[in-house]
């Protein structure tokens, strides 16, 4: 049965990554820019080490709400579509493998996990130009339902916590934008310590809380993705967590993710002027959207690439990726 948002129960808890419960006052509040759903979301900063999340969250139970439309209706072909087949997704998944071989070469035969995998984009990428043994899990039953390929990838719906998978199994495991929805990310880290094999490597991709551009948007900013993003993960603080899941981190780097700009203007566009279903846009807001479009465009080609590109220099641009290793003793 479909969720409304009055099953919604928010809980207040602890540091998700030092488990303190000293949380700061809110220094963010925020909307949910994807679905437009109702709630407001306020960001606090543990005094204990500083990372930055979200306080109070809804429950594990009822944030189902926030998710269950991803994966379903016309909004989902359309998702469906730009993460299998534009340039943009095929230029990531390119782009995450090289990430992760400036630290190991993937070979064929070795064993990887990508944990979160919505459709297996960047699975289905690695396993075709490496020949690696392929893996995907993810929560969301939409998602597994069209997976990229379930014929020549081991593709299971779940919870990587429910230990589906043996120890010491895995060379490489993948988690893409995924650290950021799980409620208790060190105990997460802990069990993909457990199945992979000793000197085994975990790539770690989230958005990056020292941003400029998050620091410019505020509550516009793209990443924030309010509420299903439950923590803001500095560099430091994506370190630490490795780090308390008994991994050693040997490689972090920003990323070259474009499109933040671009969509973050989008998103103050929609916060300013409203964002209803096409079906009630008049022919004037059509015209409005249209040249916003344009605009858009001229918007990424002239400052979007650019400034992202040497913001990545800097380790300031908008997304991170740490790869850390299962020690060896």
């Amino acid at each position: 049965m479909k969720l409304t948002y009055q099953d919604v129960v928010f809980e207040e808890g602890p540091c998700p990554l030092c488990g303190a419960q000293r949380p700061s006052p809110p220094i963010l509040t925020g909307y949910d820019s994807t679905w437009r759903k109702e709630g407001t979301f306020t960001l606090v900063r543990c005094q204990e080490c500083e990372l930055v999340y979200q306080s109070p969250r809804p429950t594990r139970e009822t944030m189902r709400y926030y998710y269950e439309d991803c994966y379903s209706g016309e909004k989902e072909e359309e998702m469906r579509t730009f993460m299998l087949e534009s340039g943009f997704s095929r230029m990531m998944s390119v782009y995450r493998v090289a990430t992760i071989e400036k630290v190991t070469p993937m070979k064929p035969g070795m064993r990887v996990l990508d944990i979160g995998a919505s459709y297996g984009a960047f699975i289905e990428h690695a396993r075709v130009k490496r020949g690696i043994e392929a893996y995907a899990i993810d929560l969301d039953p939409g998602s597994i339902e069209k997976f990229v390929n379930t014929e020549d990838i081991d593709v299971r719906c779940g919870d990587v916590l429910e230990g589906m998978y043996e120890t010491d199994y895995f060379d490489v495991i993948t988690l893409l934008e995924t650290l950021e929805h799980v409620y208790d990310p060190v105990v997460v880290l802990e069990e993909v310590r457990r199945i992979l094999k000793p000197g085994g490597l975990v790539s770690l991709e989230v958005p990056n809380w020292d941003a400029v551009t998050r620091m410019v948007f505020g509550s516009w900013w793209l990443p924030l993705l309010l509420p299903t993003h439950l923590q803001h993960f500095s560099r430091r603080h994506l370190a630490m967590c490795a780090e308390r899941a008994g991994l050693e981190p040997v490689h972090q780097q920003a990323m070259f993710y474009p499109g933040e700009v671009t969509m973050s203007f989008g998103v103050g566009y929609g916060r300013i002027f409203g964002n209803p279903p096409d079906e009630e846009r008049g022919v004037l807001r059509r015209a409005v959207d249209l040249v916003v479009g344009l605009f858009l465009m001229i918007i990424f080609v002239l400052i979007d690439l650019p400034v992202v590109f040497t913001l990545r220099l800097f380790g300031r641009s908008g997304h991170q990726t740490l790869i850390a290793r299962k020690p060896t003793n």
